[in-house]
Order: C-alpha cells, then sequence, then structure tokens
C-alpha cells in the first residue's frame, strides 16, 4: 500500500471534511483504509470542485 499517497489523501479530506456530509467523510475514510486510493481521490477530487 503507498503510504504516503494515503496519507495525502487523509490530508486532502481533512481540508474539505467541513464541506461534506458525515456520510461522505466515512464513506471516504473507508475507501481509504481498504487501500482504495483511486476511488478515494476521485471522490475528493468531485465533492472538492462541486462545493470547492
Amino acid at each position: 500500500m503507498d503510504v504516503e499517497r494515503q496519507d495525502e489523501l487523509t490530508s486532502r479530506l481533512g481540508d474539505i471534511e467541513e464541506l461534506l456530509t458525515d456520510d461522505e467523510s466515512a464513506e471516504i475514510e473507508e475507501l481509504i483504509d481498504l487501500g482504495d486510493l483511486d476511488n478515494a481521490e476521485g471522490l475528493i477530487d468531485e465533492l472538492d470542485w462541486e462545493r470547492g
């Protein structure tokens, strides 16, 4: 597992967490924990773009 990328995504999630619902945050955290980093990154990008 790419720990550096996982840390980066966790940091990005923290940056936009106030814009997300609890369910959205939990879904992204679960994807990161499972190592599904591509999907986690895509979801972060999508939600950040929609709400940013």
